[in-house]
């Protein structure tokens, strides 16, 4: 990044994340980005399309094992293909989550009582732990790049 001092070009992104839990109450907190240069945004764009494309070709996969019958006309389900193929679509998820995640710089959330939760990795692991968090904090590095995602 440049050195300029220009509103919008600054080194992290401030993101509003707003989460809607179960209970209809909202937790709502920003969130830190590294801001995207439009090289690194293309390159995390085209990474992302691979990685659809990965899982595509597996759920064709997927798709082709639960087509073929046995001889009595069922599904000749290989469970363990199966298993297989979706812990490696597991994996490409988690892999593009974990690239997005690695952008995020900071946070000012709070605990139920709250108080501030610092921000560091053993608390980041803790709360990408619950798929919402997750969710809202992947999305949020969409919008930092000038996206106008809600999340």
């Amino acid at each position: 990044m440049s050195g300029l001092k220009i509103r919008g070009l600054e080194q992290h992104v401030q993101v509003p994340i707003i989460i809607e839990l179960p209970d209809e109450e909202e937790v709502k907190f920003t969130a830190s980005y590294v801001r995207m240069t439009i090289s690194e945004q293309k390159k995390m764009v085209k990474q992302s399309q691979g990685r659809s494309k990965k899982v595509q070709k597996i759920q064709e996969q997927i798709e082709t094992a639960l087509e073929a019958e046995d001889d009595d006309g069922f599904p000749d389900i290989d469970d363990k293909l199966l298993e297989g193929l979706g812990a490696e679509i597991d994996s490409i998820i988690d892999e593009g989550e974990d690239a997005a995640l690695s952008r995020l710089k900071g946070w000012d959330l709070k605990d139920s009582e709250d108080n501030p939760v610092e921000f560091n990795k053993a608390n980041l692991k803790e709360v990408v732990d619950s798929p919402v968090y997750r969710l809202a904090l992947v999305s949020g590095v969409w919008s930092a790049t000038g996206g106008r995602i809600k999340n």
